[in-house]
């Protein structure tokens, strides 16, 4: 018993100084955990507020947007909808909720809508941070857009405040179109043509007007008041020569590093490429790339 007593105190003692130093290291660490589920509680807040610039979530791709997309989507049951399909033009809280979102979800798409965003096809969906790509592939099969079948536009949707031309007397050809052209447009002044420009010149051209969603900061509501001022030359985009370039350092938007890198590989080890089939045998590339891609493309 006394060796007991005298092993406990050789190996459990502590001194007055070590008391103090265990206790405030308990203290800061708790601190520590305190603070951080007080920031992680006020960042879920504040992001159900924002609406994200499209390229800026398309340069973010990857881990940080798969885990806020986990952090945002709770899970939930195949929806069994109380109809075949819906216009998420139209859809109120009530049918978002019946579909699998969370009340803050749809909240995030009503508010979006106020301020004049507007969805014209089922990749649009995609662009809403609170959309998952797993939530997105359980909703696609019900999405319509009657509007947009109908008139073909998407500047036949109203937006609230806001009238726009419907048949504009000289409309822009985008491929063609200098900074200064641009600036012709209503509501593009300087800066946003310049950045219009650089982005065409990255892309090699647009082969359609929505592409201009792409660009660092245009929404929907800028894009639905420039829209019908504006058409598309697509005989002027520069082809990507898949089969001829050896450039590894080449860029485009719609491609990491990586990604060409290993399509100079996948060509260099089984030949050149005859056509988009080709293109998606590289297991790499997502198809949602391949698609964005294809126009761009050549195979000579």
């Amino acid at each position: 018993m006394h060796f007991f007593k005298i092993w406990l105190r050789r190996y459990f003692h502590f001194s007055k100084t070590e008391w103090n130093g265990v206790l405030v290291l308990a203290i800061l660490i708790f601190l520590l955990r305190l603070s951080s589920c007080v920031w992680e509680h006020q960042f879920q807040e504040e992001l159900t507020g924002i609406s994200l610039p499209s390229e800026w979530v398309e340069k973010r791709e990857g881990k940080s947007t798969m885990s806020r997309n986990k952090s945002l989507d709770f899970p939930s049951k195949k929806p069994h909808f109380p109809f075949t399909s819906f216009d998420p033009n139209e859809a109120g809280k009530k049918a978002w909720m019946t579909a699998g979102l969370s009340q803050k979800q749809a909240e995030v798409i009503l508010r979006y809508r106020e301020k004049g965003g507007i969805f014209r096809k089922p990749e649009d969906l995609k662009k809403m941070y609170v959309i998952s790509e797993a939530k997105f592939r359980e909703l696609s099969p019900y999405l319509v857009f009657p509007q947009a079948k109908e008139k073909g536009s998407a500047s036949q949707y109203p937006v609230a405040g806001l009238t726009f031309s419907k048949a504009p007397l000289s409309p822009l050809e985008l491929n063609s179109a200098d900074s200064a052209s641009l600036c012709l447009l209503r509501g593009i002044g300087p800066v946003f043509a310049q950045r219009i420009v650089r982005y065409r010149n990255r892309l090699g051209g647009f082969y359609k007007k929505e592409q201009l969603l792409e660009v660092f900061g245009m929404d929907s509501l800028k894009f639905v008041q420039i829209e019908p001022q504006m058409w598309v030359n697509t005989v002027l985009i520069k082809p990507v020569l898949i089969n001829q370039s050896e450039d590894e350092s080449f860029y485009h938007p719609y491609l990491t590093r990586k990604e060409w890198k290993t399509l100079l590989m996948y060509r260099k080890n089984h030949g050149d490429f005859k056509g988009i089939e080709d293109v998606r045998k590289v297991q790499i590339l997502r198809e949602e790339t391949i698609y964005k891609l294809e126009p761009y493309l050549s195979f000579k």
